[in-house]
């Protein structure tokens, strides 16, 4: 009868230490899921040789998707067939000031790809440096 007890109470203690942990994992799972959007959009993209194929000028306009002003650079990367990077080069957006929420702001570099085999492709990547107040 002592043991039968001792099992009764262990069991109401484990019990009192779970039922709370079960509501708590019932309200966890009830909030809503949260998602994160882009926050910057590239826009007209071109890569165009100069006329003698030495030269490779790329250009575009990177769109301010967030909430907040921002600053930052872009990395265009030059690419073979298998998507290898061969080189990249940074570049800044707007001159460097800030691109507030909604606009696009302008890019633009020239890149010296003579002696370069291989190139296919061209991909541009935004690298946000500031945010907010500045």
């Amino acid at each position: 009868m002592m043991i039968h007890r001792f099992l009764l109470f262990t069991l109401l203690v484990v019990l009192s230490a779970l039922v709370p942990a079960l509501f708590a994992t019932a309200q966890e799972t009830a909030r809503p899921l949260t998602f994160s959007g882009p926050r910057f959009l590239v826009e007209d993209l071109t890569a165009d040789f100069h006329s003698d194929g030495r030269l490779l000028v790329v250009a575009g306009k990177i769109k301010n998707l967030s909430f907040t002003k921002v600053r930052g650079y872009v990395t265009v990367y030059l690419k073979n067939a298998h998507h290898d990077v061969i080189r990249a080069v940074e570049v800044e957006v707007n001159d460097n000031h800030p691109i507030l929420t909604g606009q696009a702001a302008p890019f633009e570099t020239t890149a010296n790809i003579e002696g370069i085999k291989g190139l296919a492709n061209v991909s541009v990547e935004f690298v946000e440096t500031n945010r907010g107040n500045f």
